[in-house]
């Protein structure tokens, strides 16, 4: 409350403070209260990027060990994003089956679409207890691929990676395998490859199917536009 005497205002008035100094007055402003920082709840879906990235970056290393080009930047972030949206989905579900995601796979080549080459459903089961089944129907090469002029032979790479996610830690682990025919007009006979993999409770899995294409000389071709490399499941190993 300010209060007006022989010797001027002295006090407060509203937010305003009279005070004097040799004999003048002067007003200030009331300091303001200090305000503390509120602790901000984290965003759900940051958390969730930030766990699929850390997870994403050692799956994308092995991954290039079976691969013949580079994932690059579109590549890798491809990747992640696919990921992120399966885990968005079905992270909080009590199953997340392994199964492939047909025209929904997440591709990895920018130049090529697997799709684009490869016209057969792949079919993937968890048969449980570390057991993954990737089936390949009958089929012929000529009918049912595009290939480059001069393709003799081609080669399905198939490869399982496995890994803790979420909130747990933990190095991946991948397993190879690799179908070779020849590409002709010949009905092939189905093929199931089966593999055996490291299986801790709510491990998750990754399967990736890539296309090499081998001339007559035997040499694969190395252009990156004939290198389809795609991600066809991902779910939670029962």
């Amino acid at each position: 409350m300010a209060r007006l005497s022989g010797d001027g205002f002295s006090g407060s008035l509203g937010n305003i403070v009279f005070y004097k100094v040799n004999g003048e007055t002067y007003l200030r402003l009331k300091p303001g209260k200090g305000s503390q920082k509120r602790k901000k709840r984290k965003n759900p879906n940051t958390r969730s990027f930030g766990q699929v990235s850390t997870h994403t970056s050692p799956i994308a290393a092995l991954l290039k060990k079976h691969i013949s080009f580079s994932l690059g930047r579109y590549g890798y972030n491809s990747m992640r994003g696919w990921i992120l949206k399966q885990y968005k989905a079905y992270c909080a579900d009590t199953t997340w089956p392994l199964e492939a995601q047909g025209s929904h796979m997440c591709q990895l080549n920018k130049k090529a679409d697997l799709r684009n080459f490869l016209f057969l459903p792949i079919s993937v089961i968890d048969m449980g207890n570390g057991e993954i089944k990737v089936s390949i129907p009958a089929f012929s090469p000529l009918k049912s691929m595009k290939a480059p002029a001069g393709t003799r032979q081609v080669q399905l790479n198939l490869t399982v990676i496995t890994s803790p996610f979420g909130e747990k830690t933990g190095a991946p682990l991948d397993y190879h395998q690799r179908y070779s025919f020849n590409y002709t007009n010949s009905q092939l006979a189905p093929v199931d490859m089966l593999f055996s993999v490291s299986h801790p409770d709510n491990n998750i899995a990754i399967v990736v199917a890539s296309l090499e294409f081998i001339a007559a000389a035997g040499k694969v071709l190395e252009q990156q536009e004939w290198l389809p490399a795609a991600i066809l499941a991902m779910g939670r190993l029962q």
